[in-house]
């Protein structure tokens, strides 16, 4: 392609220099004295319109390099940008639902140890390092935002908190995708199965209400009024999770099962995707030993969305 253009360029450059070529090797000379009065005001404005382009020229060409300018001191930036995350090319991502046909509501945690069982599986395939589960993984454009009250920093009664991104994660969420905990600790599969309230959040989201992410722990946060404030136990690193060059939302990480939340009696995450950290992330013999350990644990459980988080 390069080869190609440069070509182009040369063939071009040279057909045009070959236009004035037929003019100046014109043999009526003597017309051309006849002409020389009038060509005089002729070349005059000829002079003029090439001033005209060449000045036109020089200014595109100063915009060009400047928008040049601005695109690599851009993309540098971005290369620079902490995501949040490491090494996105070898972590697996796969769906996986599990529908109250299966499993009903009134067993809900049922949903919760067949996600464990399934993790453990994963987990003991041949190059995988570590397996979790959340609701989304950054770039997956899925999605969820709601007010969130801060103990001792709402005002009024009328006012309504700011918006902030939700994430349902399961232990290991953070280390599987390679987030530091700048503060406090993970989640267990205890918290998660006797419903603790307990909740992880962002550092964006701790420094809006305090000075340093240390100060976040033991704070305490909710969903709406009616429901019990929860105990905020670890503060992450920031995830770009809409794309590098976009903000870090301040996020709110809740565990997948959860008592009185936002009004409701119980809340669970049946909707999940698996975060599977192996150098064989993205080939179809990882997903292949997947879906025979997903089977040995639900086999009527189809995979959705399989693709590498370098991908996304």
């Amino acid at each position: 392609m390069l080869l190609f253009t440069v070509a182009i360029a040369l063939i071009a450059s040279l057909l045009i220099a070959c236009v004035p070529i037929p003019k100046s090797t014109a043999p009526n000379l003597l017309s051309d004295v006849r002409e020389g009065g009038r060509g005089v005001s002729d070349g005059l404005r000829e002079q003029g319109a090439r001033r005209a382009l060449v000045t036109v020229q020089i200014a595109l060409s100063v915009i060009l390099l400047i928008c040049s300018g601005l695109m690599i001191r851009t993309f540098r930036a971005m290369m620079n940008v902490e995501p949040g995350f490491a090494s996105p090319e070898t972590v697996q991502t796969f769906g996986l639902y599990i529908p109250e046909t299966q499993i009903p509501d009134t067993a809900a945690e049922r949903v919760v140890r067949m996600d464990e069982a399934i993790i453990q599986k994963i987990a003991s395939i041949p190059g995988v390092s570590s397996v979790s589960v959340g609701r989304s993984v950054p770039m997956d454009n899925n999605d969820s935002n709601n007010p969130v009250y801060v103990q001792n920093h709402t005002s009024g009664s009328s006012e309504i908190p700011p918006v902030r991104r939700f994430n349902y994660v399961a232990p290991r969420f953070f280390s599987t995708l390679g987030t530091h905990l700048l503060a406090g600790r993970d989640f267990t599969w205890t918290d998660t199965y006797e419903k603790r309230p307990v909740v992880i959040v962002s550092k964006s989201l701790a420094s809006a209400y305090w000075s340093h992410p240390q100060d976040a722990i033991g704070q305490r946060l909710r969903v709406v009024r009616t429901d019990p404030w929860r105990e905020i136990i670890g503060v992450s690193e920031d995830v770009h999770y809409d794309g590098i060059e976009k903000p870090s939302p301040p996020t709110v990480y809740w565990p997948l099962l959860m008592n009185d939340f936002a009004g409701h009696e119980q809340r669970l995450q049946r909707a999940t995707v698996f975060v599977v950290r192996s150098q064989l992330a993205g080939t179809q013999t990882l997903m292949k030993a997947i879906q025979q350990q997903v089977g040995t644990v639900n086999p009527n459980v189809p995979l959705a969305n399989s693709e590498a988080l370098g991908d996304l």
